[in-house]
């Protein structure tokens, strides 16, 4: 059971990861890229990463479950990340130093935890998530 759990969401396990390392690691040493020399631009970042996030969980679910003919409440799945994003904004102010927990971006990542079941609903509409398994 749990080979198959990991199977079926080792990218989301792998995104995960890379949030949480994105989160608590200092990000003022990295060079930011051209487009993103702009106030917010971050906010833009969490938005995406939370997108992605969501995404590759909905579809690793889907995929986990699908096999088993067996129903997901797929919105569990919204409320864990959500969770999971706040814990990162509890890390940042505990754990790091140079960085910030913001309101501003827990709200960038509850859009984006919205914007991917929206995304995610429409693909399933389409059909053709159910090639990608």
């Amino acid at each position: 059971m749990v080979y198959r759990f990991i199977s079926a969401n080792w990218k989301a396990l792998i995104f995960t990861c890379l949030v949480l390392y994105a989160s608590i690691s200092q990000m003022d040493k990295v060079d930011s890229p051209g487009i993103f020399n702009f106030s917010h631009a971050d906010k833009i970042v969490h938005f995406f990463m939370y997108l992605v996030l969501s995404l590759s969980w909905l579809g690793g679910m889907l995929k986990f479950y699908y096999r088993r003919k067996k129903k997901v409440k797929l919105y569990l799945v919204g409320i864990l990340v959500f969770i999971y994003g706040v814990l990162m904004e509890v890390l940042q102010f505990c754990l790091s130093t140079g960085r910030s927990a913001e309101f501003a971006d827990i709200m960038a990542n509850t859009l984006g935890i919205l914007s991917a079941f929206v995304l995610f609903k429409w693909i399933k509409k389409q059909q053709w998530i159910y090639r990608l398994l």
